[in-house]
């Protein structure tokens, strides 16, 4: 569960981007841990072109 933690904060749609193949969104490190008010709802799912 810790494994996936990182990549669930950069992508909220994780299962679906696994499920698809999809390309996965990097985390940027500064919103891990407090900060500013940016963070998991600021990053956007998939979108295919």
């Amino acid at each position: 569960m810790v494994g996936f933690g990182r990549p669930f904060i950069a992508n909220p749609d994780l299962p679906n981007r696994i499920k698809n193949d999809y390309p996965l969104a990097n985390h940027e490190p500064s919103t891990l841990f407090g900060g500013a008010e940016k963070g998991l709802l600021d990053y956007p799912e998939y979108q295919a072109i």
